[in-house]
């Protein structure tokens, strides 16, 4: 029962494959040792099952941002929580950030608000 209620973040094992074949140039640069806030730009998302444009209000998903202060799951640590929000407003809220390939972190979570797309900031 339990596993049948879990979220999509919790779910990422069968997901993190969607980001293997990104151009080896999309890299996270983790500043959150010296930052909790940062600017950055939207390199990459997913939906559930595959790479998207955007995604929109209501909307479960992953982004993949160039500069991240989320510290992604490794090592039996659990990843940040929190919101990426956009320079228009749109709020997307991460339940999860995860290290997937490539030394990317995806950060995992659903649109609240707005929308969100490929190259935004």
């Amino acid at each position: 029962m339990a596993r049948e209620n879990q979220n999509f973040s919790q779910k990422l094992d069968n997901t993190e494959g969607i980001f293997d074949n990104l151009d080896d140039s999309i890299v996270t640069e983790f500043v959150g040792y010296t930052m909790l806030s940062s600017d950055g730009t939207i390199a990459a998302l997913s939906g559930k099952e595959a790479l998207t444009e955007s995604l929109s209000e209501g909307d479960e998903g992953m982004i993949i941002t160039d500069k991240t202060p989320f510290y992604g799951t490794m090592g039996g640590q659990t990843g940040d929580r929190g919101k990426i929000i956009s320079s228009d407003g749109s709020e997307f809220l991460v339940t999860s950030a995860v290290h997937v390939a490539g030394g990317r972190t995806a950060h995992a979570g659903k649109v609240i608000k707005g929308s969100f797309s490929k190259g935004g900031s």
